[in-house]
């Protein structure tokens, strides 16, 4: 691998050293032996650098007790870089994927996807969970991507240089740890953390609409607090969605329809559409009261959207910071609830296919106007993101829910940082996309963790 070196211990070597070839000391700006700061994931060492013509050109050796101290594997494939008095050694992600042990286990080979593209990537890739911090020491037990036997070696690891969280707890008793958790590698890791911190709906609601450009594609959004929001919101609009404001996958959704006095009830529950009536006002405040945690859950005006075969349909943009730190918008996806239902996610029965086809099949619209809606749905996703950012908000990965209604208005439903999973690429599909958004994740780690 060009550019790219193996780490190899020296049972002979003084303690705090680091041997290189000329040509390596040579591209480091390296001119003569001298000390520096090793730095590898968080840990640092003061070593010095011991330059030998006898070295591997590919190779680098460095002290055991370096080694044991700073947990440096041997197994990845290394990239230096000279940040006087620092030398960087890395790139060294952190995979945060799962809240137990149990299920990082089960994940560990669809985890692998991420590294496709090993040796663009390269370095030290650990994928853990919540139960392998170790907070007071500054360790984690977790797996080390093996890049030989494209397997993941288990083993007690240092704090990496960069974070990238994909664990899915909102709805969950793990949800508060998730939370501290992702506070102290912040604390510790700073700006390198992302996605952090995992914004609700109701915070991007907040986000976005004071801002002009961006309030106009916003269905009118009200937090929940008394039942009486709901009754009041739904006599006006007829139609209105009740959603948990850290909610996902569509879980939780509900649609209330206003018909004079009585009031129907609609929600998705074990792949079924479920539907309940109440004749009067006291009967739904009845039940919103005993469901619906006040502060948790946000009303939202329905939005007539498109649809076919009465499915409902909206879009999914897949964005991606990609190596530089730029959107890239990679996939636009429609997702075909099923007939009848509230939702359009894929796991509650859904389906999807791309969007341009679904635009022309749909709308029947040509191409130059399937490419003029496009246009505005990228330009859309690309400044709301930025907007949230602009909140303090790290984002790197984001999945952003964009309805067309039947006059053809664009309308900005949701984004989602929690994890939004490329996975509806392979469904379409699409698994070019799939590993492209992949990729394009580890690159901006790897940027983080200081190579670009």
């Amino acid at each position: 691998m060009e550019g790219k070196y193996r780490i190899v211990p020296d049972f002979y070597m003084p303690d705090s050293c680091m041997k290189m070839h000329p040509d390596t000391a040579y591209r480091l700006g390296i001119k003569h032996e001298k000390y520096r700061i090793l730095k590898f994931g968080t840990s640092s060492c003061l070593i010095q650098i011991m330059i030998s013509s006898s070295m591997s050109p590919k190779k680098l050796q460095i002290s055991r007790n370096v080694l044991h101290v700073m947990h440096i594997p041997l197994t990845p494939y290394y990239e230096i870089r000279n940040k006087d008095p620092e030398l960087l050694l890395g790139p060294y992600v952190g995979l945060l994927t799962a809240p137990t042990e149990e299920v990082l286990r089960e994940m560990l080979p669809s985890l692998t996807s991420y590294l496709a593209d090993y040796e663009t990537i390269g370095g030290a890739v650990l994928a853990f969970s919540f139960d392998g911090v170790e907070r007071e020491s500054s360790k984690i037990r977790g797996y080390l991507f093996n890049p030989q036997t494209k397997q993941w070696d288990e083993g007690i690891y240092g704090y990496p240089a960069s974070l990238f969280s994909t664990v899915e707890v909102s709805l969950t008793r793990k949800w508060r740890q998730f939370q501290s958790l992702l506070h102290h590698f912040h604390s510790v890791m700073g700006n390198h953390v992302f996605n952090y911190p995992v914004f609700s709906k109701w915070e991007m609601y907040e986000s976005l609409h004071p801002l002009p450009g961006l309030n106009q594609f916003l269905p009118e959004t009200r937090l929940y607090q008394h039942p009486m929001d709901i009754y009041q919101m739904a006599k006006k609009y007829k139609k209105v969605y009740i959603k948990p404001i850290f909610g996902r996958l569509g879980l939780g959704v509900m649609k209330m329809i206003k018909t004079g006095l009585s009031v129907e009830i609609r929600y998705r529950k074990d792949h079924q559409n479920i539907k309940m009536s109440f004749a009067n006002p006291d009967e739904c405040f009845r039940f919103f009261d005993h469901v619906l945690i006040p502060g948790q859950y946000l009303l939202q005006v329905s939005v007539d959207l498109i649809s076919y075969k009465k499915r409902m349909i909206d879009f999914r943009v897949m964005l991606v910071k990609d190596q530089l730190g730029k959107w890239r918008d990679i996939g636009f996806f429609a997702r075909y609830g099923p007939e009848n239902s509230v939702v359009t996610n894929i796991t509650a029965g859904g389906s999807t296919e791309c969007g341009e086809a679904a635009l022309k099949r749909v709308l029947r619209l040509k191409d130059d106007k399937v490419k003029e809606i496009r246009e505005k749905v990228r330009g859309l996703s690309i400044k709301s993101a930025k907007a949230i950012e602009a909140e303090g908000i790290h984002c790197g990965n984001l999945g952003v829910d964009i309805g067309i209604d039947k006059n053809d208005k664009l309308w900005l439903l949701e984004i989602n940082n929690q994890n939004p999973d490329p996975y509806i690429a392979l469904v379409a599909g699409k698994s070019d996309i799939f590993y492209r958004a992949r990729r394009f994740n580890m690159l901006y780690a790897k940027k983080l963790a200081g190579f670009q």
